[in-house]
């Protein structure tokens, strides 16, 4: 086979792997995939969110951990975060996608120990400090985080592993 006839197969199986992102994610991304670009592009915008808005919705006196981490910080790890998972959702390798979902529970871990904390001085006397509903915020985020690792343990079904297998042949 001709290097032309060789470096034109290698091209349209690139360029119809990028164009099957767009007319059919689903085949090209599969659930797990798909869920990492979703979240991916959460973390993405809360950390937009922290830097065009801050943390303003929260009192000084929360006692939140995370609002001592500088907001550039705070923005970067979530941005980061966020993006490492889109490229788990859009490499194909197993590998990327094993550190997407490692990066989806960085930042819900890191608020669940917030909000606990927060909660746990504001039942420690006689402070007026911390933050009264933070055991149902910091429930939330370790919902969050168990829902991210059950995903992340899901097996693809049959038919998306089909065509992932039968197109890179």
């Amino acid at each position: 086979m001709g290097s032309s006839r060789l470096r034109g197969l290698r091209q349209r199986h690139h360029t119809g792997g990028l164009r099957k992102l767009f007319t059919d994610p689903c085949t090209f991304l599969g659930r797990r995939g798909g869920v990492l670009l979703i979240l991916g592009a959460a973390w993405i915008l809360q950390g937009v969110s922290i830097s065009a808005l801050g943390d303003r919705v929260y009192s000084v006196d929360a006692a939140l951990l995370h609002l001592a981490i500088p907001a550039p910080i705070r923005v970067g790890a979530w941005v980061g975060t966020g993006v490492l998972a889109v490229l788990g959702a859009t490499v194909n390798r197993p590998r990327w996608e094993r550190w997407g979902y490692m990066a989806l529970v960085v930042m819900p871990l890191e608020r669940a120990a917030s909000f606990g904390w927060s909660w746990v001085v504001w039942l420690l006397p006689p402070t007026d400090n911390g933050y009264e509903r933070g055991w149902v915020s910091a429930l939330t985020w370790i919902v969050t985080v168990l829902l991210i690792i059950v995903i992340s343990g899901w097996e693809e079904p049959r038919r998306v592993l089909d065509n992932a297998t039968t197109q890179t042949q």
